[in-house]
């Protein structure tokens, strides 16, 4: 039990900044799909925000 505390915790502090580069990876190459690169990454960027912060939110409930 006591080794995944620090995994946890690893995936806690990394969810966030992992989900923001996975989305600005993914807007920009989906932005530029349709030509639109810049869009592509405002758009991704806000995704992966979006999806880092609830699953450090997941976490946040879950360590209760």
């Amino acid at each position: 039990m006591t080794s995944e505390r620090p995994v946890s915790s690893a995936l806690r502090i990394a969810s966030l900044a992992i989900s923001l580069c996975v989305g600005v990876v993914l807007g920009v190459l989906i932005g530029a799909l349709f030509g639109q690169p810049g869009i592509g990454l405002a758009i991704g960027a806000a995704l992966g925000l979006a999806v880092g912060l609830s699953l450090s939110a997941a976490f946040l409930v879950g360590s209760f």
